[in-house]
């Protein structure tokens, strides 16, 4: 019966959250899944913040849904403290403009424009990459 040993203190975390979670809100199971959802996606990306579809529409959902919550006073304060152990992005506005400024502050140091191309901090390459069309001209 070796296998069946548990070591509590290498897995205290989760098995506190599992009889947590089972005990007080049978909602919770989905909750969590969709977390371990967030998780997953996080470890693989780095970050909290996906934008594609068709294939995490179902992650874009619930965080939008976690971030309605937490505006209106309604998400519990340790699903606050999880999510943003993960990085939580609870203003997605606030995010893109500092995302702009601080790429506007860094090329504003360097004697090009302000388009922000592979080079810049944080970008991936995919916004404001110089193309190799000519620039038009007017006339």
């Amino acid at each position: 019966m070796e296998w069946l040993r548990i070591n509590a203190r290498e897995h205290a975390a989760q098995i506190l959250q599992t009889v947590k979670l089972r005990a007080f809100d049978p909602r919770a199971t989905e909750w969590q899944r969709m977390y371990q959802l967030a998780d997953a996606f996080h470890t693989g990306h780095h970050h909290l913040d996906p934008t594609d579809k068709s294939r995490d529409g179902a992650l874009i959902s619930w965080l939008d849904r976690q971030r309605y919550l937490k505006g209106a006073s309604l998400l519990a304060f340790v699903r606050i403290h999880e999510l943003d152990q993960l990085g939580m992005i609870w203003d997605k506005h606030a995010r893109s403009w500092d995302r702009g400024f601080a790429h506007a502050r860094w090329r504003s140091r360097r004697p090009r424009s302000l388009t922000a191309t592979r080079s810049a901090p944080g970008s991936d390459g995919s916004v404001g990459t110089p193309s190799s069309r000519p620039p038009r001209t007017r006339g």
